[in-house]
């Protein structure tokens, strides 16, 4: 009679699918890499099959690995939903509590989604907070359920998680209604004058060079001033003569928040923004995740006036 499987081979076939080599495996299993080829060797006299076979630096399933993974991945998924659950009493206690990471330009808005929700799913409690730029560890912390939703720039492909887009959108100038300079337009020679506040990148390292140019084939790079959330920025463009540039889907919502104006320019801005969402895919029918990433998405696709288009 065949030993039966061991799932920890189950979870090693998945892993080297997911992350295409042995090296990578060991490294997210936090285990050694001969452990990995140990189970990989069982996995083969199991199943009478190379299953993989060396490409490079990289490992290329077989056909019948590929059609072992589509069985092992959503039972595997189970089991890690199954091992993170506490009792059916425990859970009539703990309130709902979900984990959301976010990009700098949509972490103040969320804030504002998500106590509207409340009202509605009033045992719901969250906590957001800003997106690492290393797409591994975000990746991680979604497939090990740290995290229940990433908004942020797109992922590498990964088979366990689901992925929505938001918007792809230009950028839109904004100042406070009020500005001292500045009525419903601006100029490029306006621009120039004014001083903009800008967000510094998830994925940008303390150190790097920043360069002092401001203008590049018509591209608008240089920011004077730099935070790394957006409550800062609509907070002191709202009380001062700052200008600012956020994505189009999103500046409708700061200017009534925040009482602030899209001034209209007369250069292109060539520049967008592309954000996704990213969640388990345990997590399809999660109808408070859900309906997140449906509002988001609703933000729109912004097209940007043909004088300003590239």
């Amino acid at each position: 009679m065949k030993n039966k499987l061991d799932l920890n081979l189950a979870t090693v076939l998945c892993e080297i699918i997911e992350t295409g080599s042995v090296s990578a495996t060991a490294t997210r299993l936090q285990v050694s890499i001969s452990s990995v080829s140990t189970n990989l060797n069982k996995l083969r006299k199991y199943y009478h099959n190379p299953l993989f076979f060396r490409q490079g630096n990289g490992m290329v399933p077989t056909a019948l690995a590929i059609e072992l993974y589509q069985l092992y991945r959503p039972a595997l998924n189970l089991f890690d939903k199954a091992a993170k659950l506490e009792s059916i009493a425990a859970q009539r206690n703990v309130p709902i509590r979900l984990r959301i990471a976010a990009a700098p330009s949509l972490e103040l808005m969320l804030t504002d989604v998500l106590l509207d929700l409340t009202k509605d799913h009033q045992d719901m409690h969250w906590d957001i907070f800003l997106n690492p730029g290393d797409h591994t560890l975000r990746t991680d912390r979604l497939r090990n359920f740290l995290v229940d939703l990433d908004i942020g720039q797109e992922l590498p492909n990964n088979r366990t998680l689901i992925y929505s887009p938001i918007f792809h959108s230009g950028l839109d100038i904004l100042c406070r209604k009020n500005h001292s300079r500045l009525d419903k337009t601006i100029t490029l020679e306006q621009y120039k004058q004014e001083k903009v506040l800008g967000l510094i990148p998830s994925y940008e390292q303390i150190g790097k060079k920043i360069h002092k140019f401001q203008f590049v084939d018509d591209a608008l790079l240089y920011r004077n001033y730099r935070c790394s959330t957006s409550a800062s920025i609509f907070i002191h463009v709202s009380q001062t003569d700052l200008i600012t540039l956020l994505p189009a889907a999103i500046s409708k919502w700061a200017c009534q928040r925040f009482d602030l104006k899209v001034l209209t320019p007369d250069f292109p801005i060539v520049h967008s923004t592309q954000l996704f969402a990213h969640t388990h895919h345990s997590n399809k029918n999660n109808p408070i995740i859900m309906k997140i990433i449906e509002y988001l998405s609703g933000l729109g696709h912004y097209i940007p006036p043909s004088k300003h288009a590239s």
